[in-house]
């Protein structure tokens, strides 16, 4: 799969490009999107609507299921670093 080979910075890329498509809320704070310490819920004031529809949102577009009995969401969603890693992990990239 052509998206298996997507380096750290082009995925955090596509990460950006998803979230701000998707949540509105979320356009003309690229930059804080950018920092892995950036805390998703308090830096950018994602409430559990949004960090649901980013859940569904990410299953649609790279082809994996979260799954609640085993994935932490709190832990995921709490920052993007974490959130980016889980990604890569489901996506298979390294």
């Amino acid at each position: 799969m052509e998206g298996r080979k997507l380096e750290r910075s082009e995925m955090r890329k596509r990460l950006e490009k998803i979230m701000t498509e998707n949540i509105p809320k979320l356009k003309g704070k690229e930059e804080l999107m950018r920092l892995d310490v950036t805390r998703i819920a308090d830096d950018l004031q994602m409430d559990s609507f949004d960090i649901v529809t980013l859940q569904v949102v990410l299953e649609d577009n790279f082809g994996f299921e979260f799954n609640p009995l085993e994935d932490d969401f709190e832990e995921i969603f709490q920052t993007m670093g974490n959130l980016e890693q889980f990604v890569r992990s489901k996506y298979g990239v390294k």
